[in-house]
């Protein structure tokens, strides 16, 4: 249903959709009603509340909102922050999926590489691994970056290792 809704984005039937999806919020699943919202017209309140969902008790429900939030912000600073201090998560499908929507949106800052950096060392193979990676298209123009990166050349985990090496590549 969710690419048939989106079709009438900016067509005349935009407002009357999200009117009749508004109506029926209570049925809808809470993420997916502000995926609607979002492509419906109202994408700056959905991102409002995707930053609200970010700190769910619920890790799927943060695991979807990082990945709702990466497909449609572009480089705002609520958003980056909010990942970054994700990158800290207790859960490990949290930092991963944090990592990958950092990679994706393409931000390169200081606090984003710093944060990154400490994901090297994350108990967390896979962890680990999207850190690379993200480092790898990230970091690229940084000594400090390049030297960790080389450092997790000796990484007990194979793809980690086939990883650091793609990003130093």
């Amino acid at each position: 249903v969710y690419p048939i809704l989106c079709v009438f984005y900016e067509t005349a039937f935009e407002t009357q959709a999200l009117k009749l999806l508004k109506a029926e919020a209570d049925n809808i699943d809470k993420v997916k009603f502000q995926k609607y919202r979002a492509q419906l017209g109202e994408k700056e309140e959905a991102i409002n509340v995707f930053i609200k969902f970010l700190n769910d008790k619920d890790i799927m429900v943060r695991y979807i909102a990082i990945d709702a939030l990466g497909d449609f912000v572009n480089n705002s600073d609520a958003v980056i922050e909010a990942f970054v201090k994700l990158l800290n998560d207790e859960e490990t499908i949290v930092r991963t999926n944090a990592a990958n929507s950092l990679l994706k949106l393409g931000k390169h800052s200081d606090v984003v590489i710093e944060a990154l950096m400490k994901l090297l060392s994350d108990e967390d193979s896979m962890t680990r691994t999207n850190a690379a990676d993200a480092l790898g298209m990230l970091g690229k123009d940084s000594d400090v970056v390049i030297e960790a990166l080389v450092k997790l050349l000796g990484d007990e985990v194979r793809k980690v290792r086939s990883s650091t090496a793609d990003a130093l590549g």
